[in-house]
């Protein structure tokens, strides 16, 4: 079936379908032609027709001004003006004649021309709607719908299938928006989760790297804890090991035989940090007690089983020989340090240059630590360095001179700076202690 309308001096419009037109109370089939005519036809009652002026001729005036308002209209893409103007100007072809009928046909053609463009553009817009609406492109619905509202807010209202059309995609619209909010919701939601657990993480990892650290520290203080325990040990080995050299004449047996077993108690804390020489002398006084036949200098020193040290030879010290013009440096610098011992002072070089004035002249590093080896190595092998004094009164001299001196010495010296530190102030406050009665 081919559904048309007959439009005066245009012709007859085909391009329709049946599910645009409409049945009457009389049960007529009414196409949007004919819906658009009747409805421009009772605007155009309702609206006042322009007078002409009275100097001029009625007809000229009144069609010439209708066509220049009909191609104003169309200028201005006015749907719904020109096709009002385009049905008041068909009703006056009966009234014209000539020229001005001319002129008025031309008129309503270039109208009919223009809103049959309209219709086409109009009938395309709401077919690509209702196709992207049952395909269920909601995208595509919110371009068009955009674009057919603006046709339509210069064009003639929308007819029953029209807003049928309009009304299903604004629901297929909030649909849509709902679901998109809904999507948004949830995204909100997995994304505050997976903060929520990237937090969890983060403090379970830093509460995790604080226990580590926390159990490093305690382990480097149990570790200092032992470094200092270990160091006071062996300062207690020298002080006994000098009390037994000393007062070896002197001491009752009762009392000797207490200071070794005390002596060995020391070492036993002390470990492996016992010079080779310290280690020696314990072994050869744990031996004497054992079997007092010989003196400690002529005794074999073997190992010491009951006590569970280790046995360790005795390494033998060559003595450097001093040069002569610092023999009286060397005497000179021992009494001085002598005194700061019985007076539990630390020195340092340049107190010492300022105590002893001439008799300490400028010396290099190396006849400075000449000077300080002589000085202990003349000096009994368990009694405490008196180079301590100076190592504890000058931190620089302590790391960068002492463990010269030790190393001349045959003993070990740590190589960390902070516990060389402690095995200075062990060996100081032995001094101290060594020479508190002399």
């Amino acid at each position: 079936m081919v559904l048309g309308t007959e439009v005066p001096h245009v012709g007859t419009d085909w391009d329709f379908d049946l599910a645009d037109c409409t049945v009457d109370e009389h049960c007529r089939l009414i196409t949007p032609v004919v819906t658009r005519w009747k409805t421009s036809r009772a605007a155009a009652q309702r609206a006042p027709v322009p007078q002409p002026r009275a100097e001029t001729p009625e007809g000229p005036v009144q069609i010439g001004a209708l066509t220049r308002l009909i191609d104003q209209a169309v200028r201005c893409e006015e749907g719904a003006s020109v096709r009002e103007l385009r049905d008041t100007a068909q009703l006056q072809v009966p009234r014209c004649e000539g020229q001005a009928l001319a002129h008025l046909q031309r008129a309503i053609e270039h109208a009919d021309g223009w809103i049959s463009q309209q219709d086409r553009a109009r009938r395309q817009l709401f077919d690509r709607l209702k196709n992207a609406i049952g395909r269920g492109y909601d995208r595509d619905v919110s371009t068009v719908i955009v674009t057919t509202r603006k046709l339509l807010l210069n064009d003639v209202a929308a007819t029953p299938q029209e807003a049928t059309v309009l009304e299903a995609a604004d629901a297929m619209l909030s649909e849509a928006r709902r679901r998109a909010a809904q999507k948004r919701r949830e995204a909100d939601a997995r994304r505050a989760a997976a903060a929520r657990e990237r937090a969890a993480r983060h403090a379970a990892e830093a509460e995790e790297l604080m226990k580590r650290r926390q159990a490093q520290l305690q382990e480097q203080q149990e570790q200092a804890r032992e470094r200092k325990e270990r160091n006071k040990a062996r300062g207690l080995v020298q002080s006994i090991l000098g009390r037994l050299r000393r007062e070896r004449e002197v001491l009752p047996p009762e009392q000797r035989q207490k200071l070794v077993e005390e002596l060995v108690l020391a070492a036993e804390g002390a470990g492996d940090i016992l010079s080779l020489a310290e280690a020696s002398r314990v072994n050869e006084y744990a031996e004497r007690t054992v079997a007092p036949v010989k003196e400690p200098e002529a005794l074999e020193p073997t190992a010491l089983s009951t006590q569970n040290l280790e046995r360790v030879p005795v390494p033998v010290l060559q003595v450097a020989t001093l040069p002569a013009h610092l023999v009286p440096t060397a005497s000179a610098v021992r009494g001085a340090l002598k005194k700061a011992a019985r007076e539990r002072t630390s020195t340092s070089w340049s107190r010492l240059e300022q105590q002893l004035g001439s008799a300490l002249p400028l010396l290099s590093v190396e006849e400075r630590v000449q000077v300080l080896v002589h000085i202990d190595q003349s000096a009994a092998g368990d009694e405490p360095l008196l180079s301590s004094l100076i190592a504890a009164g000058d931190a620089h001299f302590a790391c960068q001179y002492y463990r010269r001196v030790l190393a001349a010495l045959g003993l070990d010296a740590p190589d960390d700076d902070e516990d060389l530190r402690e095995v200075v102030d062990a060996d100081a406050e032995q001094v101290f202690t060594g020479w508190r009665r002399n």
